[in-house]
């Protein structure tokens, strides 16, 4: 069992940032690779979200839209 990667690193869903593995989020350089630390805590906060979201059984996506920006998140939905 593993995680699925590109390039070195993480895929995770843009919206969620779930990986391929149900219950394990991932963002930041582990995901894009190098950015800025802006993108990272962004990241980290929309992972903070889900996770909160997760733990409370609420659907991880409703209400969330997808960002405006990804293809310089270089983020890849899961599998």
């Amino acid at each position: 069992m593993g995680i699925a990667t590109e390039r070195g690193s993480f895929k995770a869903d843009p919206v969620t940032l779930q990986t391929s593995i149900n219950n394990v989020f991932a963002g930041g350089d582990s995901v894009t690779g190098p950015k800025d630390v802006i993108n990272a805590v962004a990241q980290g906060k929309e992972a903070a979200i889900s996770i909160d979201r997760y733990l409370t059984g609420i659907n991880l996506k409703a209400g969330r839209p997808e960002p405006e920006c990804e293809s310089k998140m270089s983020i890849k939905r899961a599998s």
